[in-house]
């Protein structure tokens, strides 16, 4: 948790506001409908991200988990989907956005060390 609130250090003044509303799937369900731009969280379970990263999917946005190992380009990581539910674990950083937004906020994720898992 400490890692996670270092992060929020650096992220927060380059957001508009950061909310905590439910588990994981009401997240991502909410970013799938547009209530929300976006969600980011350590170390979920497939359970919270199976149903959700197919309604975010089906919307037109992508889940990512930037705790894989980088590919062949490096930036290829940050907009990589996350293909099968086998891909999550402990360090797992699960990230959900829009087209528009995803290279954007993982980016700033990166940067920020929120994607080192906790």
């Amino acid at each position: 948790r400490r890692r996670q609130a270092e992060g929020l250090v650096e992220i927060l003044p380059r957001v508009g506001d950061i909310r905590r509303m439910g588990g994981a799937a009401l997240d991502l369900a909410y970013v799938a409908c547009g209530r929300v731009d976006a969600f980011f969280e350590h170390g979920l379970a497939t359970w919270d991200v199976a149903a959700g990263r197919v309604l975010v999917a089906e919307a037109g946005g992508t889940v990512v988990n930037l705790s894989l190992p980088r590919p062949h380009h490096e930036d290829d990581r940050l907009v990589r989907p996350l293909e099968a539910l086998h891909e999550l674990n402990d360090d797992a950083v699960v990230v959900a956005a829009g087209p528009g937004l995803i290279r954007q906020l993982t980016e700033l994720l990166v940067q920020a060390g929120a994607h080192e898992g906790p």
